[in-house]
């Protein structure tokens, strides 16, 4: 049996860490065993005793905010020689650069689920974010493999010198299972819906210029106004939450749940899935309102062509940016079978997108590293 240890910033709930206990839950126990190693100390919403339960060992070494990667390097190279496994597996900025710096003698792999380039000047800004993705590119060339979340993001590092194998970024099935009418309907109730609503639109994320919530919305606000029977949820908070709440106005027929730790409920009293991301790795929450059957409209970037590539019968593309073509895409959907849309939808993550996939293309890897 191969040890594979995962190495990750923290556990808090989030992409990252969903996409890595998914991939941990649907291990062979024959062939492997799990070690998770988190580099900080646990905050807020963590999902330690999820993967406990699954039957992998967790360890932390509780570095706090600001410390010495020295120090740091020191700390994690004592504790993997402890595990002492055949592959290390890992996730996250810091765990790339403490890898490439103390982890040598190790085979070990590291999963990129963005484009640093794109995704850390857009988080971090461009003065920082810029030394993190040019520091990430040096790590990744010290290790023995790097998997790229998508084919537009393994393109990008390539031309940076970083090949990359594609594993896309998948979701667990089993959980994301479409909504039967009567739980639809029982759902809106519970979640303030309009009860007049035929249509309800669905925007999950970062409420950031990196997400553009603010296309999404100014494009529902003018369908509303020929649609009166619909509703839009919002889920999440950030920079621009002061900007949407300013635009709707307390607009009832915009309902913000802010950041929640289950998507499931909102998704399964939802119609359509709406994305207007300008860069993204291989979102999460549309690979999530596909496996609940939705139809999603998506801003035409690269990772979305690549969904909409394995069934192009599961939405739309709007030029990114553009609110009137999002209106547009908005308006064709009305004008279509959502139900034949979201068989199409739920055919994407049966046929390339479900952690099942994942997990065994990554023992594969593992395999083919450590024979």
């Amino acid at each position: 049996m191969k040890k594979v240890l995962f190495i990750i910033t923290t556990l808090r709930r989030c992409g990252p860490v969903n996409i890595l206990f998914d991939t941990v839950k649907y291990l062979d126990p024959s062939a492997y065993q799990a070690h998770v190693l988190t580099l900080c100390k646990e905050e807020g919403d963590s999902r330690w005793a999820d993967f406990e339960a699954i039957g992998a060992t967790v360890t932390g070494l509780g570095i706090r905010k600001g410390f010495s990667f020295a120090s740091a390097a020191l700390h994690l190279a004592s504790a993997v020689d402890r595990i002492r496994p055949e592959v290390v597996h890992c996730i996250s900025f810091r765990a790339d650069l403490l890898g490439s710096i103390c982890l040598g003698k190790y085979t070990k792999i590291s999963s990129q689920l963005n484009f640093p380039f794109d995704d850390y000047a857009m988080t971090y800004g461009k003065a920082i974010g810029s030394v993190m993705a040019h520091l990430t590119a040096w790590s990744l060339k010290r290790y023995d493999l790097t998997v790229a979340c998508a084919n537009d993001v393994a393109t990008k590092l390539a031309a940076r010198g970083v090949p990359a194998r594609v594993v896309h970024n998948a979701i667990d099935d089993a959980f994301f299972t479409p909504a039967a009418e009567a739980e639809r309907k029982a759902l809106r109730d519970a979640l303030n819906i309009p009860a007049d609503a035929d249509l309800v639109f669905i925007f999950v994320g970062v409420l950031s210029d990196r997400k553009q919530p603010l296309v999404a919305l100014q494009a529902f606000l003018r369908f509303n106004e020929k649609h009166p029977r619909t509703a839009m949820l919002v889920l999440g908070d950030g920079p621009e939450s002061d900007a949407c709440q300013q635009l709707t106005q307390g607009n009832p027929r915009v309902i913000y749940a802010g950041r929640v730790a289950d998507t499931r409920p909102y998704l399964a009293a939802s119609n359509v899935y709406v994305a207007t991301s300008k860069a993204e790795g291989m979102p999460v929450s549309v690979v999530e309102a596909l496996a609940m059957r939705l139809p999603v409209i998506l801003s035409d970037i690269n990772p979305h062509r690549e969904i909409l590539d394995i069934d192009p019968g599961a939405g739309t593309l709007a030029r990114t940016g553009s609110v009137d073509e999002t209106l547009h895409a908005m308006e064709q959907v009305v004008g279509m079978d959502l139900e034949v849309m979201g068989r199409h939808a739920r055919h994407i993550i049966e046929q390339e997108l479900s952690a099942r996939v994942m997990s065994r293309k990554f023992q594969t890897i593992y395999a083919e590293l450590v024979p």
